[in-house]
């Protein structure tokens, strides 16, 4: 029958969210060059492992094609992946919810003793950004980070707190958006320019046969508070995701 839809079982409210997809207020853009390069840069940095593993007669045909300057650049308020809905700030202003707040756990070397530290950093989503490659799409987060310095703590019940007002490492604000962990900030009712980092569970019943959120979750649970996340240090080896520019972290 016309203007009937079919009966079948109903699309789930989160289709899809375990892929990548754009949600809200997609645009063309033309980003400035040094936004373009930060961009960029970190596209090819996170190839440098696949790169380095290949043959030098057989180059995969997508890594080249990363070499080159995108055929488009595209800008989102909202976006679904890793099992989180991202927004921007912006967007995040026009909401009831925050989905804006992001935490990357990340790698740097300590050169002189050949090993790696873990660091945990956290951050607002300012933008929401498609790199099309034509074969490959790339998202990514540009945020502005806190400075692990002077804005990250963790207080005496163990709980981390960040000081938003701090911003650091300016000349490198995007993150790959499949890196990215959803996480929440309360005020700290003791010290109001302090917030506290309370994980987040990803929406992810009804995607790719999903129906059991704590049974997915069971290998790779987080604490429904941020305990002080510790550095840790692993002996220096191949690695997807190497930062060589920061030094925050200590040796356990």
């Amino acid at each position: 029958m016309d203007d009937v839809a079919n009966i079948g079982l109903p699309q789930p409210q989160h289709q899809g969210r375990l892929d990548v997809v754009g949600t809200i207020g997609c645009k063309d853009v033309t980003p400035t060059n040094d936004d373009f390069e930060q961009a960029q840069f970190t596209v090819l940095q996170n190839m440098t492992y696949k790169v380095i593993h290949m043959s030098p007669t057989n180059v995969d045909a997508d890594v080249i094609r990363l070499g080159y300057r995108p055929r488009r650049v595209l800008q989102y308020q909202g976006y679904d992946i890793n099992g989180y809905t991202f927004y921007t700030k912006q967007q995040d202003d026009k909401s009831t919810v925050q989905n804006s707040r992001v935490t990357l756990i990340a790698t740097t070397t300590d050169s002189s003793r050949m090993t790696i530290v873990k660091n945990s950093y956290y951050g607002v989503v300012d933008e929401i950004w498609e790199l099309d490659y034509t074969s490959v799409v790339i998202p990514l987060l540009k945020c502005k980070w806190v400075d692990n310095t002077r804005g990250v703590k963790v207080d005496s019940d163990g709980f981390t707190c960040v000081n938003l007002s701090t911003n650091g490492y300016l000349s490198d604000p995007f993150i790959l958006a499949k890196q990215a962990t959803q996480v929440f900030y309360v005020k700290d009712p003791k010290d109001k320019r302090w917030h506290i980092v309370l994980q987040c569970k990803r929406s992810i019943v009804g995607v790719d046969d999903v129906f059991d959120e704590d049974e997915y979750n069971k290998f790779d649970e987080l604490p429904p508070f941020s305990i002080g996340v510790q550095s840790t240090d692993d002996v220096l080896s191949d690695t997807l995701y190497l930062r060589f520019d920061h030094q925050e972290g200590h040796e356990d």
